[in-house]
């Protein structure tokens, strides 16, 4: 992966802060460094971690002007896929996956003009973001 690539993954975490599409098939994510902002023990001995963005973090602008299919789960509801193959920590390119299967199943096959589709993905704090396109995102830091 490239330079900026290695500078998503090696934040402590990343927060999806929004999603748009400012034109036609043109997909826009703004996901934030978040890191942990406060750690306390509750009285039943628990502990209780606050993670956010502050204004320390770095925030970036990732996106495709084209896109096949993505998808957004809530984190929480997500489950590991224990056959996916994948390279990266926080924002990671599969070379197997069940969402990109499902992709190539339910869409048609443009392969031959656009080339290869790959699957995208992004573990946010809140949110999982997988992205099938033909091309990386551009990603650009904004902060």
């Amino acid at each position: 992966m490239s330079e900026i690539a290695d500078a998503l993954n090696n934040c402590e975490y990343l927060d999806l802060m929004e999603i748009s599409h400012p034109g036609d098939l043109h997909l826009r994510l703004i996901v934030g460094e978040a890191k942990v902002q406060k750690a306390t023990t509750l009285s039943n001995a628990s502990r209780h971690t606050v993670i956010a963005t502050d204004k320390s973090c770095r925030i970036f602008r990732v996106e495709w002007k084209f896109y096949v299919g993505y998808s957004i789960r809530n984190e929480s509801w997500a489950s590991k896929q224990s056959d996916a193959v994948y390279t990266g920590k926080h924002f990671v390119r599969y070379s197997v996956s069940n969402y990109l299967d499902f992709i190539k199943k339910s869409t048609i096959d443009l392969s031959e003009v656009t080339g290869e589709y790959y699957h995208w993905g992004f573990f946010c704090l809140n949110h999982i973001v997988d992205v099938v396109a033909g091309n990386p995102p551009e990603i650009t830091p904004i902060q």
